[in-house]
């Protein structure tokens, strides 16, 4: 059952989220932008870079989240399938309104910065919590946290590798080599050169005698 008391207080939190954007809107609007200082317009664009790092964070991490609740293998249960969406990218596009693209890289990101659950449903740390914990923060962008991950994987490949390596399991043993007496030589190829047949010279054709033009008969005496 949903908790109707988180809800309400999530309805909540979305409405001061939207007012929190129509005010910057209104405060950032180019009439409000060409009345600030230098000072004051440095010291904005600071702030405002901070909160959308922010907001970035919360949008990556909810999109991670909205990619494994619509795992493949959850089937009729996943929240993609119980939405009327074909996967994941079809529905935080449709909630979005962003484009495809972008809707996949943040579920890709998203994805390998979320928490990991054991079948029991215990939250472990996902493979980068330190990350996950920076671009929440604010401290880093997208772009710092992909590129992060990015140099990070192939140092815990060993973490991600799948099928884990069987217990007590050894590489079966290469075929033995016959001895040389036995082996069977292999053909040699003989090739045979081919002569080249270079064509006739050209001659010149003698030239066609010509005809003298037929004199008229001469008339009589």
């Amino acid at each position: 059952m949903f908790d109707t008391g988180k809800i309400v207080c999530m309805e909540t939190l979305a409405d001061q989220f939207d007012q929190l954007g129509a005010e910057l809107s209104a405060l950032v609007g180019p009439v409000g932008v060409r009345t600030l200082t230098d000072e004051e317009l440095l010291i904005l664009t600071g702030a405002v870079e901070r909160l959308g790092r922010a907001v970035d964070g919360a949008r990556v991490l909810a999109a991670g989240e909205i990619g494994d609740r619509s795992r493949r293998e959850l089937g009729p249960d996943g929240l993609a399938y119980q939405k009327g969406c074909r996967n994941a990218i079809e529905l935080l596009e449709r909630v979005t309104l962003i484009g495809g693209l972008t809707a996949n890289q943040r579920l890709k990101l998203g994805r390998q910065l979320h928490p990991d659950t054991t079948v029991s449903g215990e939250a472990l740390p996902g493979r980068f919590p330190q990350v996950a914990e920076a671009l929440t923060a604010g401290r880093i962008g997208i772009d710092a946290a992909a590129a992060i991950v990015k140099g990070l994987q192939p140092a815990n490949a060993h973490r991600t590798s799948w099928p884990p390596p069987r217990p007590n399991w050894s590489p079966p043993p290469p075929e033995p080599t016959p001895p040389a007496s036995t082996r069977t030589p292999t053909p040699m190829l003989t090739l045979r050169r081919i002569p080249t047949r270079m064509p006739p010279r050209w001659r010149r054709c003698p030239a066609r005698p010509t005809r003298s033009p037929s004199r008229p008969p001469s008339g009589g005496p």
